[in-house]
């Protein structure tokens, strides 16, 4: 099954997310709900029928610092969530995404 394989493929600390991200489309920005948070990437609240572009910028409000923008690419959609991963995502940028993860998790 298709959700089995997608499971399985997932890495890393995942933390629930109440937070907002701007996704980038032509330069014009739109707001998703952040659902789940990882270092590698993210799972959105999207509506049906708006997909995400395949490539994009992705800015996101991690708690306590300024907005983070990071390039990402979509891994899968399925219904009212979107699978997205990060992609070229620097040392400093990872740090940042660590320490906002480590707050994430103490809020919850």
């Amino acid at each position: 099954m298709l959700t089995d394989l997608l499971q399985d493929r997932r890495d890393g600390h995942r933390v629930s997310a109440e937070l907002q991200a701007r996704v980038y489309r032509n330069g014009r920005p739109t707001t998703y709900p952040v659902l789940e948070l990882s270092r590698s990437g993210a799972r959105l609240a999207t509506p049906v029928g708006d997909e995400l572009p395949m490539v994009f910028w992705i800015e996101l409000e991690l708690p306590n610092d300024a907005p983070m923008r990071l390039r990402a690419r979509t891994m899968w959609c399925d219904g009212p969530t979107s699978g997205i991963r990060f992609h070229d995502v620097g040392e400093v940028d990872s740090l940042v995404l660590a320490e906002g993860l480590d707050e994430l998790s103490r809020e919850a």
